[in-house]
């Protein structure tokens, strides 16, 4: 027999132990176990706050080809680019569109 463990198998022992707890005294109610939260939310990823140009087309309501040609006469909103790549922050895009009439 081989020693892995079948993940279908697989039980905790604090749960055999309260299984077992519960055969041998069926009239006793089971414990319950209480999971702690944790201590603090996860913090977001810093590359949730920056959007590609289509995801910020889509928060602006325009088309992706728009916002190519706000960024050539400089118009549109603030980006960074790395490289090839054009990302636009989200707060900016807010700030931005809430700027405009």
């Amino acid at each position: 027999m081989s020693d892995s463990t079948d993940p279908i198998v697989q039980i905790r022992l604090s749960d055999l132990l309260t299984l077992r707890a519960a055969v041998a005294n069926p009239r006793s109610p089971p414990r319950v176990l209480a999971l702690s939260a944790p201590a603090e939310p996860p913090l977001p990823s810093p590359a949730a706050e920056y959007l590609n140009t289509k995801a910020a087309a889509a928060l602006l309501g325009v088309s992706p080809k728009c916002l190519e040609t706000w960024r050539a006469r400089g118009e549109g909103p603030p980006f960074a680019q790395l490289g090839r790549a054009v990302r636009y922050q989200a707060a900016a895009l807010r700030a931005w569109a809430a700027s405009k009439p």
